[in-house]
């Protein structure tokens, strides 16, 4: 396993308030990245609370999507871990109104972009062809062959990267992307 997947596993692991943001005006790969990290934390770490705040919902129907906390303002509150995902920082995520960017809790970033210098516990990103693919390897990798693509996950997965891969034409697609 990967040295910063082994990070944030253990991260997940100590922490019982878990908030998930993504950036300002997601797209179907910030929707589909965090909703499967969500899935997966519910799924292998129940006792875990585990919160996805977003401004606005997707613009299409996504499986899991009612377990999207839509908030206008997103606020430091008892969160141990924040997951920064699609989004190399606080930047594109906060409005002026947000105190989430003072927390205290440990901080860490799932991306594809050039992430910039965040002062974060751990920074995962492959420059992989979307966070899509980032998360779904760093779930496969963590839990290997008990990771379970249900239906719902396999249609995120594709949603989350194809949109982000535009029908796999970028070349930072590879065969494992597919």
């Amino acid at each position: 396993m990967k040295k910063e997947y082994a990070k944030l596993k253990k991260l997940i692991e100590r922490s019982n308030n878990i908030l998930l943001i993504t950036h300002k005006g997601p797209d179907f790969d910030a929707f589909a990245s965090s909703l499967i990290l969500k899935s997966f934390i519910n799924t292998y770490y129940p006792r875990k609370n585990v919160v996805f705040k977003s401004r606005q919902t997707p613009t299409q129907k996504l499986p899991f999507m009612e377990q999207i906390t839509i908030s206008q303002v997103i606020n430091t509150e008892n969160e141990d871990l924040v997951i920064i995902l699609d989004a190399g920082g606080w930047d594109i995520c906060i409005q002026k109104e947000d105190t989430i960017q003072i927390t205290t809790a440990k901080v860490a970033v799932i991306d594809h972009h050039q992430t910039k210098g965040l002062n974060a516990e751990v920074v995962i990103n492959d420059q992989m062809s979307s966070t899509t693919e980032q998360v779904l390897d760093f779930c496969m990798s963590v839990k290997g062959k008990k990771y379970l693509i249900t239906q719902e996950i396999s249609t995120l997965g594709q949603m989350g990267i194809v949109y982000d891969t535009g029908r796999f034409a970028y070349d930072n697609t590879t065969p494992q992307t597919y």
